[in-house]
């Protein structure tokens, strides 16, 4: 993650470099990227970029850990915009994550297990990614319409967010490794939710 130099910095500055390594990251395999073109884009020799991230592994969390942030902050921006309602939430989640996957390598690697797993970072993301989450999860907990989960506990209410994120996950999944149809895709993961909706409402 950045250094303690990297977070001093002006927030101009810092957002230009987050933003080019990002950037960079997102477009190219973590294999083929070169740590010339993020110091050309962000406008810093590559020594000073050294000084702001250990290693290319460092940035490459740093960048992994700003995308998942970013996945969830737009969910958290839809449950607004609907009305606090989750299942519209969870539905225009897929659909934002179908437009942007095929062609985004960070996405890719959050998606698909298999790349994942080949790189030394696991570890230390998932312990940022396991605590941002719940975060989240608490968020949109306090800020969802509860006139359809009126019977579920906040325990309950996590359980099933973890559902319903599983199910998000395996749908791009599916997408990344079949080729399967965007809109079959979305057909089916609607069907689900709509499944896992008339469960969660059943009165208890």
């Amino acid at each position: 993650m950045p250094t303690q130099r990297f977070t001093r910095l002006q927030e101009e500055k810092k957002k230009k470099i987050s933003e080019a390594v990002i950037h960079e990251f997102q477009r190219t395999s973590y294999g083929e990227l070169q740590i010339s073109k993020i110091a050309r884009s962000a406008h810093v020799s590559r020594g000073s970029l050294y000084t702001y991230f250990r290693d290319k592994e460092d940035m490459f969390l740093f960048a992994l850990n700003q995308t998942w942030k970013t996945m969830l902050e737009y969910n958290k921006r839809k449950l607004i915009e609907n009305g606090g309602d989750y299942w519209e939430m969870m539905f225009s989640s897929l659909q934002y994550h179908l437009r942007i996957c095929k062609t985004n390598q960070i996405y890719r690697l959050l998606y698909l297990a298999s790349e994942n797993a080949v790189l030394p970072y696991e570890a230390a993301f998932s312990r940022k990614r396991d605590e941002e989450y719940r975060k989240y999860k608490e968020w949109i907990c306090e800020h969802t319409a509860r006139d359809s989960f009126k019977d579920l506990t906040e325990t309950e209410f996590s359980v099933l967010q973890d559902t319903c994120q599983s199910l998000l996950m395996v749908s791009v999944q599916m997408y990344l490794h079949d080729s399967n149809v965007e809109s079959v895709i979305e057909r089916d993961f609607k069907t689900r939710l709509l499944q896992i909706k008339k469960g969660a409402c059943l009165s208890r």
